[in-house]
């Protein structure tokens, strides 16, 4: 659910900025690179992240020139101000220096409550293109979020306040099952690693430790996906089609199954009616991905992974019409094998159950009890008898109650 300053900042556009970044920049999971600037404003001297450690730091990347940057001032300060004695610490950093900043607070009469880096460069480590873009580090240094401030900035900073080393970092190292998952989400390749994570969570042999560790990384993978659909969003916004469509696509792919995967499904055939694209863009665009999509597919079914091919023949056959024939034809020879059908089944039902649980709670932390209970219930209703349902069912009554 997006914060309650979703509505105003929809109407703003990004701001692109030149960087030297290198591929996406850092993704949530990952160590957080260190912050630098020349000078530092509000601050008593030189700020670093690991002066910070034990904190949940707030790095925005912005300018004075920046009319959204502008807008997100307010923002910043409220957050500074309501959350500070909990244990954030909000940082801006800006390419211009330090006189620039202070001219622009005098003219403007802007008040900025929080520390501000001038003449840094970071943005390039952190892969801060558009800007305003924020990343939240966690109390032991990760990345934890990222993403925009009109993009559930405001739930996610509620969640690291309450998350004390979680995530990938309680991972006992002595997993060596759960390597190849991480190593998966931290490529980018997100289908593989709920795959593998499904996989570690189906097996009843599982520790309860790597049990738990493939849990938590279902969620940050799922968190991924939706700072994918954020940045694909500002493409789209910037008339940046190919890709838009290209993400989007993957996405769709990589998450199929997931609430990510149907919005990423359901904004691409919106884009497939918009006139505007459909203006700027040849068929050959579409059709490039959908054999992308199939080729990936077909890779699948000689890996012996056919829950996950008959997922992308399945995409494909509802989204490109040309290739539509061909990939039912797949499918339904795949899915004649009750065994696959069974497999498909399971995997869905997994990583269905983490996102309504990880939905459940993320609506507790923010005091939205209907909504928890509503997820809650659908835990209980469908998935009777699992390890999903009684952890629901005791979350539920502690709300109650």
């Amino acid at each position: 659910m997006l914060s309650r300053h979703a509505v105003a900042w929809s109407l703003l556009s990004l701001t692109v900025i030149s960087s030297p970044a290198v591929g996406d920049g850092v993704t949530v999971g990952q160590k957080a690179p260190t912050i630098q600037a020349k000078s530092w404003l509000n601050a008593p001297g030189e700020v670093s992240l690991a002066s910070l450690r034990g904190k949940v730091v707030l790095v925005e990347f912005w300018a004075t020139w920046c009319g959204p940057c502008r807008k997100s001032i307010p923002h910043m300060n409220a957050l500074a101000n309501r959350l500070g004695r909990k244990g954030l610490v909000v940082v801006g950093l800006t390419r211009e220096d330090a006189q620039t900043v202070r001219s622009f607070m005098a003219s403007t009469k802007t008040k900025m409550n929080y520390i501000v880096g001038c003449e840094s460069h970071s943005s390039g480590v952190y892969g801060g293109k558009y800007i305003p873009r924020v990343f939240i580090v966690d109390r032991t240094g990760l990345v934890f979020w990222r993403g925009y401030p009109w993009e559930g900035l405001d739930e996610a900073v509620t969640r690291a306040l309450s998350s004390v080393g979680k995530g990938l970092a309680t991972t006992p190292a002595s997993e060596p099952r759960l390597a190849p998952a991480r190593e998966a989400y931290e490529r980018g390749d997100y289908a593989i690693a709920l795959e593998l994570a499904e996989q570690i969570m189906a097996d009843k042999a599982s520790s309860q430790a790597l049990s738990d560790g493939a849990g938590h990384l279902l969620v940050l993978v799922l968190e991924a996906g939706r700072d994918g659909l954020a940045e694909t969003r500002a493409l789209a916004k910037s008339r940046k089609y190919t890709e838009a469509i290209n993400s989007l696509g993957d996405l769709a792919e990589q998450f199929v199954g997931t609430d990510v995967g149907k919005t990423a499904k359901s904004e691409l055939l919106a884009l497939r009616k918009n006139r505007n694209v459909i203006a700027a863009l040849k068929s050959e665009a579409w059709d490039q991905n959908a054999a992308g999509i199939m080729a990936r597919a077909d890779a699948l079914v000689e890996r012996k992974q056919y829950a996950r091919a008959v997922d992308g023949y399945k995409l494909v056959s509802s989204l490109y019409p040309r290739f539509a024939p061909e990939a039912r034809q797949k499918a339904k020879r795949l899915l004649s094998d009750k065994q696959i059908t069974a497999q498909a089944k399971e995997q869905r039902a997994i990583t269905r159950a983490v996102d309504w649980l990880t939905t459940a709670r993320r609506h507790v932390r923010l005091g939205q009890t209907v909504q928890a209970r509503s997820s809650y219930r659908k835990v209980i209703r469908s998935y009777r008898d699992t390890s999903y349902a009684r952890a629901a069912r005791k979350e539920l009554k502690g709300l109650v109650h």
